[in-house]
């Protein structure tokens, strides 16, 4: 399915803009009111060649679109520079390499896991980055560090998705394994893991 999210820092009655990730993973940054396409990230899928699994933009720099793949890698891309250039293939999950280009799209290159990424939900206080995978994992990022902070594990199956607590406390993981699990985010344990539901 095609995934879209608006920046809500920006937006206003004469300007919205809609960050669009396709199937074919293509992203597009478009204003719907003036039908017009501001810019396009992956042309050609010269940066990655499979779906765009989930689209955010950076609730720290209103410039910064993150996209994450079916591949389970995520990219920083920079409204403000067009050109694109492929960042490393293969790389070890989990890591981050930068562009060695500085005026060159996607900024970063993050390799958080070998199966698509879910979500990426950021922490109330915008210094850490949930993300739930196909792999069977939920990934902390401590973002402004660029590095990992805690992996979480379901009990079976993929994480679907995750929510914070206001307090940063608490996170809570929900996914195939058809339960919802709360953890102490400070203590990083398993507090309780709530079942009943189905997939």
């Amino acid at each position: 399915s095609t995934q879209s999210t608006w920046d809500a820092q920006t937006a206003s009655a004469a300007f919205v803009e809609l960050c669009v990730g396709f199937r074919s993973s293509d992203v597009v940054l478009w204003n719907p009111l003036e039908r017009q396409t501001i810019c396009r990230f992956n042309r050609e899928k010269c940066i990655d060649t499979t779906p765009v699994s989930i689209v955010r933009w950076s609730p720290a720099d209103i410039n910064i679109v993150l996209v994450a793949h079916d591949s389970g890698c995520m990219y920083l891309y920079d409204r403000r520079l067009p050109d694109e250039a492929p960042l490393a293939r293969e790389q070890e999950p989990f890591s981050v390499v930068s562009h060695s280009k500085p005026k060159c799209n996607p900024t970063q290159k993050w390799a958080v896991s070998r199966k698509s990424l879910n979500d990426l939900v950021f922490s109330p206080s915008h210094r850490y980055l949930a993300v739930p995978s196909q792999d069977c994992f939920c990934y902390v990022i401590l973002w402004e560090d660029r590095r990992l902070k805690l992996k979480i594990e379901s009990y079976f199956g993929a994480v679907l998705c995750v929510a914070w607590s206001p307090d940063e406390l608490y996170l809570v993981t929900g996914g195939e394994d058809d339960a919802v699990s709360i953890y102490d985010f400070r203590q990083e344990t398993l507090v309780a893991r709530c079942c009943g539901h189905r997939a």
